[in-house]
């Protein structure tokens, strides 16, 4: 009872105050008239009779008036906006769902280690706790209601699955931690953790902090895969090289020797021919090697690379990663052409696999005529900047003071990143955090186009599209492109090479959880990789729309007039394929948060209501009991 009493909250207090009126209603009952008539024969008796009932009368109230009063106090009280606090914690549960998380061995695969492990610790909990289950990968999502009981979290593990993608672990941890709502975020990944105190100052761990908790599952497995794929029609014989990694520790010098295999798809029955193989023993992590093709026509052919452990089996622990598609008639149209003054390999354009690129001095641009320029699949300025919109989707790199385009405003010196829009394609798989310029360009975004990154003093990178044809700037130096070497700066320029050269299709460069672009007053017919079909139609009023690409393979779109288009995706994913070494997270042990946690409460008020009203109709009930009639003798 006592407990109970404790955990009572009231949000206006000054509604008790209204108690102040409750002697009103007595007074009500005792300047009522009663309804007996008496006769008496002269006024000096009924003078002296007054008399006698005003000094005499004592106030019985009738049984209603105390339903009355009941129901005036419960009223006051529901008016208070009483609540009860409800004394258990709040925890978010991330779940890593990268397809790291489908290597498997003979106990079973990591997702399901790591559901165990959840099971294990919730079923541990206290009761009172309550939960909300989170997946990492393609993003951050959260799956069914908030602050579920212990059963409904659990029964909610089943509906979820790993993803064939990556994530961002981390930044999504700290996302939740400084949401407001939760006391802890629990983790459940493959990925080592290293976590420090020291992170959060001199936080309260009770009621400034919200506590993070790494559960690490698996061991090391082998692997094999598939990290790239490119076709070239340069020359008289066109041709498909590959790169192909493997993760584990080598026996003798060597990973092991694999297969490979390639198919030519029958683009009308889905029939797969072999045309090429070839045996690899790997003595590297990464080795690369190609297939000539055969001579054939000049038309679209589909291509399906396989990987084929052969005897090596249990050194594959992932065996999503073991396959690759391209398309010819879409790899020839995957060409950039760059417009700087410095070199192609200062600017590191060799390291661009999949792609086609040519440089030129912005000099030179101007001179190029508009069909020439539609050659191509991307523009990126350096440094430069054209006079008007290219009829080509651009991505501006550090453009000029003066530009037209994306016109600068200021120029600053170790900025410091502190917002960016995570649902926009361009941060896709990026720890934006991480991104730490040695110095920038701010912009002024043209009334088309969106700020997509800001620091302290305003916008550095900003995106949109003008014409059904996109365009982005970065006020950022992102050459010159070394991959790995550069993670957080590699990752922004793929994805904004990928959003851009999405204006009219889809690169074959397109890796699964990524979207293709639907435009405005279009339909198509979509054919997924498992034979799935699903008509998409955007009006000519609505704004263009994303189709999802969560699936390998290939996805066939059929509109109007006979258009028929092939895409292929790839799950060309290293950090999540190299299962022998998994990726870390570097995490803090608490997160000091920017929002208070919100309590949580069950309101009374509306039960309040209920009861007094339920109260008046008792009292209207006993007005309306017909009264005893007294009769004169």
């Amino acid at each position: 009872m006592f407990e109970v009493l404790g955990a009572l909250q009231f949000s206006n207090l000054l509604a008790f105050g209204a108690l102040a009126a409750t002697p009103l209603l007595a007074l009500a009952y005792l300047r009522k008239r009663s309804s007996k008539t008496q006769v008496v024969s002269s006024l000096l008796i009924l003078q002296t009779l007054r008399h006698k009932k005003l000094v005499q009368r004592k106030f019985k109230p009738p049984l209603r008036f105390f339903f009355e009063l009941l129901a005036l106090i419960i009223l006051i009280f529901a008016a208070s906006y009483p609540s009860i606090k409800e004394d258990g914690k709040r925890f978010a549960i991330l779940v890593d769902t990268s397809m790291s998380m489908r290597a498997k061995n003979s106990s079973g695969s990591r997702f399901e280690l790591a559901k165990a492990e959840l099971i294990k610790k919730v079923e541990a909990a206290p009761s009172s706790q309550r939960y909300t289950l989170y997946v990492s990968s393609p993003k951050l999502e959260q799956v069914g209601e908030t602050h579920q009981t212990q059963s409904v979290i659990l029964s909610s593990l089943e509906t979820i699955s790993p993803s064939l993608s990556n994530d961002t672990l981390d930044t999504s941890a700290i996302e939740l931690a400084n949401s407001g709502r939760f006391d802890g975020v629990w983790i459940f990944t493959d990925k080592e953790s290293s976590q420090s105190v020291d992170l959060i100052g001199a936080a309260k761990k009770s009621q400034e902090s919200t506590e993070l908790s790494v559960t690490t599952v698996g061991e090391p497995l082998p692997n094999f895969y598939l990290s790239d794929i490119r076709y070239s029609s340069s020359g008289d014989t066109p041709s498909i090289s590959c790169t192909v990694g493997a993760s584990g520790a080598p026996d003798k010098g060597t990973f092991g020797s694999i297969r490979l295999e390639l198919y030519e798809v029958d683009q009308a029955s889905g029939k797969q021919i072999q045309i090429r193989k070839k045996q690899l023993t790997l003595s590297a992590s990464s080795t690369e090697t190609s297939f000539t093709l055969p001579k054939t026509d000049t038309g679209e052919h589909l291509y399906r690379l396989s990987l084929n452990t052969g005897s090596t089996v249990g050194k594959n622990s992932l065996t999503e990663d073991d396959s690759a598609w391209i398309s010819s008639t879409r790899a020839r149209r995957d060409s950039i052409l760059v417009i700087s003054e410095q070199s192609s390999s200062s600017l590191g354009l060799g390291n661009l696999r999949g792609l086609t690129s040519k440089q030129i001095r912005p000099q030179e641009y101007g001179d190029l005529p508009t069909e020439e320029l539609k050659k191509y699949e991307l523009l990126i300025f350096h440094r430069s900047a054209p006079a008007t919109l290219p009829p080509v989707a651009s991505l501006l790199v550090l453009p000029p003071d003066g530009n037209a385009i994306f016109p600068t405003i200021l120029e600053t010196e170790r900025p410091k990143v502190t917002s960016w829009s995570s649902d926009h394609p361009l941060t896709s798989y990026l720890k934006v955090p991480l991104l730490r310029p040695q110095a920038s360009v701010l912009f002024e975004q043209p009334v088309w186009a969106q700020s997509v990154i800001n620091v302290e003093q305003g916008s550095i990178l900003g995106a949109g599209e003008q014409r059904g044809i996109r365009y982005a700037a970065v006020g950022m130096e992102l050459f010159p492109f070394e991959g790995a070497k550069t993670p957080s700066t590699s990752i922004l320029f793929l994805n904004a090479v990928s959003w851009l050269s999405n204006s009219k299709g889809l690169s074959s460069t397109a890796l699964t959880g990524s979207s293709t672009r639907i435009d405005a007053g279009t339909t198509w017919t979509i054919t997924s990789p498992n034979g799935s079909e699903e008509t998409i139609s955007v009006a000519a009023e609505q704004e263009a729309t994303f189709y999802p690409l969560p699936a390998a393979g290939v996805y066939t779109f059929r509109g109007e007039n006979g258009v028929r288009e092939v895409h292929t995706v790839n799950t060309f994913y290293p950090l999540e394929s190299t299962t022998y070494s998994p990726g870390s997270i570097v995490l803090p042990a608490e997160v000091k948060r920017q929002i208070v946690v919100e309590e949580s409460t069950q309101v009374l008020w509306p039960l309040a209501i209920l009861l007094a009203f339920a109260l008046l109709l008792i009292e209207m009930a006993l007005r309306l009991r017909p009264s005893e009639v007294e009769v004169a003798a």
